[in-house]
């Protein structure tokens, strides 16, 4: 029986191959095909939420991936962050809704790197610490909070013309490392609580136009590198490594970082990572919805 199945089967074959051999010849045509893409640049950030729930005043969350593509048809060279933030000082209002969750953001190039505010926004108290010493003629005083640590800083506008011009900028002494910063404030130590006790004045500069209402210095905090921006009027003192934007941001000697800086090709990915670093002080419940946006350039 199997020999029999075998043979009908190569009689059938033989059918098929004969009708192919007597069938006409196929042909085939060609049409080409021409796109020409437009110039575009676009750039894609991956997830575009990011939260934290049940963080704790004086800590540090986990930190977050967040996934960069670039979409368009241009090559993109630069790429750099800016974050938003409050105002006016959200401390001691109480009020959930008046602290920025993006200015507590800081972001790094590489998982378990050395992460930085992007811009960080502090403001002078209304109130000074009756066991904090400040240089005499200090115009404005406020802190740098970062989790559970901060430093002091004050302002003094030497010739009265604002903070932008001729000023000088004092910083708690950053010493120590890790949970043992010496010159840090916190529950459980007093930190560097006299500014007038051998502090190198930090000089600030003028900015350029469109900045010129604000000048910089650079100061190291926490063993991390930034460009200090402060305001006309002494009342704003801005932390910033990460936005290219601000006053003195692209001056000779400044801190502040492009995440990349080079040839980053249509359909390119790079990663950045997040976290949030909460001050101690800040108001029960959902803050205020901030923004993380990425900014490119094609030069």
């Amino acid at each position: 029986m199997n020999k029999k199945i075998v043979e009908l089967s190569l009689f059938l074959l033989a059918i098929v191959l004969s009708a192919g051999i007597s069938m006409a010849a196929q042909t085939a045509g060609n049409a080409t095909v021409d796109i020409t893409v437009a110039g575009k640049t676009a750039i894609d950030i991956t997830p575009t939420a990011l939260s934290w729930s049940g963080v704790n005043p004086g800590s540090i969350t986990a930190e977050k991936a967040i996934e960069l593509e670039n979409i368009g048809s241009n090559n993109i060279t630069k790429i750099w962050f800016n974050t938003t933030h409050e105002d006016t000082n959200p401390y001691g209002t109480g009020l959930k809704g008046s602290y920025d969750a993006a200015n507590f953001l800081q972001l790094s190039n590489e998982s378990g790197g050395n992460f930085y505010f992007v811009n960080r926004w502090e403001f002078n108290q209304s109130k000074w610490p009756i066991y904090l010493t400040t240089p005499t003629g200090t115009d404005s005083s406020g802190r740098i909070r970062i989790g559970n640590h901060e430093w002091f800083w004050a302002l003094d506008d030497t010739d009265g013309n604002g903070c932008n011009e001729t000023a000088n900028l004092y910083i708690a002494s950053d010493t120590g490392s890790g949970a043992t910063l010496a010159g840090a404030h916190n529950e459980s130590q007093n930190g560097d609580i006299d500014l007038t006790d051998g502090e190198t004045p930090h000089a600030i500069s003028t900015g350029t136009s469109p900045n010129n209402n604000w000048g910089y210095t650079t100061a190291t905090i926490d063993g991390k590198d930034y460009d200090v921006v402060v305001s006309h009027d002494c009342q704003k003192v801005i932390f910033n490594h990460w936005n290219k934007d601000l006053a003195g941001a692209d001056q000779a000697g400044t801190k502040t970082e492009y995440l990349l800086q080079g040839t980053f090709t249509p359909g390119q990915l790079t990663e950045a990572y997040v976290r949030a670093a909460v001050s101690y002080g800040v108001a029960l419940g959902d803050l205020k919805q901030g923004w993380l946006t990425v900014i490119v350039d094609t030069a």
